[in-house]
């Protein structure tokens, strides 16, 4: 199994993004002793690429929720969701998205994707704009409806989430938009 997290970096040299200290922690927090991280940059337009590989064992300890910075109702919401410790995907993704890098994880179904790009998202909105700052596109409706569902599940009772699809009435989806709404789910 592997994960990549990719950076795309404007004219910075890579160690400023990507120094040895980070890839040793990235390393011990997905793949534990046992795995390889490697920076790799295929030409001056393309993304730095960090592939972690080996993901953690179960077994083994793995960053948890609370060293991550998350707020004290987040940290509450993911209690009480049932959420003690992150996934791997998890666990890559959500300090380096806190930190405004630009990240994609790659893993299985049903390991927490979700609500590894939707913590950040929800910890970083600005609770008293209601305009819309986060946009999700999804391939299909029915994910679509799962997104918006599993952003509900982990937002806080004042963050609004609407979930915009053809095949629903149009003025009622306008509705939304116009009464404020802090994530917006839907299908291109």
């Amino acid at each position: 199994c592997r994960y990549s997290l990719y950076k795309e970096l404007s004219n910075a040299p890579p160690t400023r993004y990507f120094p040895s200290f980070r890839l040793r922690i990235l390393t011990k927090l997905i793949g534990g002793s046992n795995s390889s991280a490697n920076v790799q940059n295929p030409g001056n337009e393309s993304p730095y690429l960090l592939t972690v590989s080996n993901p953690v064992n179960t077994r083994r300890q793995r960053l948890s929720f609370e060293h991550m910075g998350l707020s004290a109702p987040m940290l509450e919401t993911l209690a009480r969701i049932g959420y003690h410790k992150p996934s791997p995907v998890q666990a890559g993704v959500i300090p380096l998205a806190l930190e405004e890098y630009d990240v994609i994880g790659q893993a299985k179904t049903g390991t927490g994707k979700t609500a590894a790009f939707a913590i950040p998202i929800l910890e970083r909105l600005e609770i008293n704009n209601k305009e819309p700052q986060a946009l999700i596109l999804t391939p299909t409706r029915e994910l679509a409806v799962q997104v918006e569902n599993e952003f509900r599940r982990l937002a806080p009772d004042n963050v609004s989430c609407c979930c915009l699809y053809g095949g629903r009435p149009i003025n009622k989806q306008i509705s939304q938009l116009k009464q404020g709404c802090h994530v917006v789910v839907g299908t291109p």
